[in-house]
């Protein structure tokens, strides 16, 4: 009966995809020649503890920057709002037409 039910097993391959990337090549050969280890692996990280910290004052800048930049912005628009009210003010009390007036007669 067993026979009559079976089903047939599914195949199973170990392929392995191999990659050739002469860059890591070179740097693997260029370990060896220098006898790089793990422990002075660990050292050379610190060069990215370096990057980081440079990166890290980047975005300092940028952030003062930024702030700086929100704050000209503010002074533009606080600048532009006090000239229009005064622009407003005058023309709806009528001394912008004596001062237009004034203008034209020169």
């Amino acid at each position: 009966m067993k026979s009559l039910f079976s089903l047939p097993k599914h195949k199973v391959f170990e392929y392995k995809p191999m990659y050739y990337d002469p860059e890591k090549e070179r740097i693997e050969q260029r370990r060896k020649e220098l006898g790089l280890t793990a422990d002075t692996e660990k050292l050379a990280g610190s060069g990215a503890m370096i990057r980081q910290g440079f990166m890290r004052a980047r975005h300092d800048e940028f952030i003062q920057q930024m702030e700086d930049d929100r704050r000209k912005q503010r002074v533009r628009t606080l600048t532009l709002a006090i000239l229009l009210g005064v622009f407003m003010y005058l023309l709806l009390s009528g001394a912008l037409n004596s001062l237009v007036s004034l203008f034209m007669r020169s």
